[in-house]
C-alpha cells in the first residue's frame, strides 16, 4: 500500500508527480531507467551527428543520467552535476564519473529527441509498474524489487506522458538559460 504522505507530494499538471520515486523506490527507477536507455544507447553511441565527443563521457551514461535526472525532478545541469558528488544512485548511473554543467547541456541540446523518447518510455514503465504494483498485495515482502507490466496505456494517458517529457525538458532548459544570465 501507497504511503500517504507520499501520495501527496507535488504533482506536475498532468498527473505525475515531479519525483517519479515517489510512484516507485529510486533503485526500481534505476533499473527502468537503464532497461529504457539501454534501448536508445546504440542511437546515441553511433553518434548521428557529426559532432565532437563529449569530453569522453560515455553517451549512454549520459542519456542514462539525463533522464533519471528529470524524472526525478533534478532539472538544471548544475544541480545534476552536484549529484553526480553526492547522490548515491547518481554516483551508480556515472560509475563515480563527473560530467560538468557544459557537457550536460551539450548532450541535451545534442540529443534532446531521444531524451524525450526515453522520458515518454520510463514514464510509461513507472505508471506501468504502479499499476502492476497497486494490483499485488506482497504480504510485507521487502525482497529486491522487480519490474513488473502493467496494463496498457490510455491514448489519453499516453498524450500525457508526452506533454510531460517535453515540459521537463523545457523546465531544464529553462533552469539553465537562468543560470546562464546570473
Amino acid at each position: 500500500m501507497m504511503n500517504m504522505t507520499r501520495d501527496r507530494a507535488p504533482m506536475a499538471p498532468g498527473g505525475l508527480p515531479y519525483d517519479l520515486s515517489i510512484w516507485v523506490d529510486k533503485c526500481t527507477l534505476v533499473k527502468l531507467t537503464l532497461e529504457v536507455t539501454t534501448e536508445f544507447a546504440s542511437t546515441v553511441s553511433r553518434g548521428a551527428h557529426p559532432s565532437p565527443p563529449l569530453d569522453d563521457y560515455p553517451p549512454a551514461m549520459l542519456l542514462t543520467l539525463m533522464a533519471y535526472s528529470y524524472a526525478t525532478g533534478v532539472f538544471p545541469s548544475s544541480e545534476i552535476e552536484r549529484r553526480t558528488y553526492q547522490d548515491d544512485m547518481a554516483r551508480y548511473i556515472t560509475a563515480n564519473d563527473h560530467p560538468n554543467r557544459d557537457v550536460l547541456r551539450a548532450f541535451r541540446r545534442r540529443w534532446r529527441v531521444v531524451i524525450r523518447e526515453c522520458l515518454v518510455n520510463l514514464f510509461v514503465l513507472v505508471w506501468q509498474h504502479r499499476c502492476a504494483a497497486a494490483s499485488h498485495d506482497d504480504g510485507g515482502r521487502d525482497d529486491y524489487p522487480t519490474v513488473e507490466r502493467g496494463p496498457a496505456l490510455s491514448p489519453e494517458t499516453m498524450r500525457l506522458c508526452l506533454c510531460e517529457a517535453d515540459q521537463r525538458i523545457d523546465r531544464a532548459v529553462q533552469y539553465d538559460s537562468m543560470e546562464l544570465d546570473e
